[in-house]
């Protein structure tokens, strides 16, 4: 697995977490499939406000939870300093 794509799946799951599950050793996959779309958005050099915008999307309409934009948005900006980490090296 390419590590920006690991990374994804790994902070949505222990950083994001909306529905509190990264206690939970059954549920390491909960995320997986919004961590490869995030991963596409950082592949196609998409910001933090696109990825905060998806995850908000996802924390309200999919999950029907209550907004985080704060949350959201803190996540966003990690997976960016992440990706613009990995091009550095």
């Amino acid at each position: 697995m390419d590590e920006l794509s690991r990374l994804c799946d790994e902070v949505l799951y222990y950083a994001w977490d909306p529905i509190g599950v990264s206690t939970s050793t059954g549920a390491r996959d909960e995320y997986a499939s919004y961590a490869k779309m995030v991963f596409r958005y950082l592949e196609d050099g998409q910001n933090a406000t696109k990825i905060a915008d998806y995850l908000g999307h996802v924390r309200t309409s999919s999950m029907t939870l209550s907004p985080m934009p704060e949350k959201d948005r803190e996540v966003a900006e990690l997976l960016v300093a992440w990706r613009e980490s990995l091009r550095d090296d």
